[in-house]
């Protein structure tokens, strides 16, 4: 981000494929100005 930036928008891709399910997770971490992180879990699934 540049100075005086206040917000910013993250794009994530996420590609899954086949039948089952699986945990995932996002986390971002800030590094600066002060150390933050920020996680969401869900599930895939897929079923026939």
């Amino acid at each position: 981000m540049t100075r005086g930036q206040e917000e910013a928008r993250l794009h994530l891709l996420w590609t899954f494929q086949g039948i089952g399910s699986y945990p995932a997770r996002a986390q971002l971490e800030l590094l600066e100005p002060s150390r933050r992180t920020a996680a969401v879990e869900f599930t895939y699934t897929c079923t026939p």
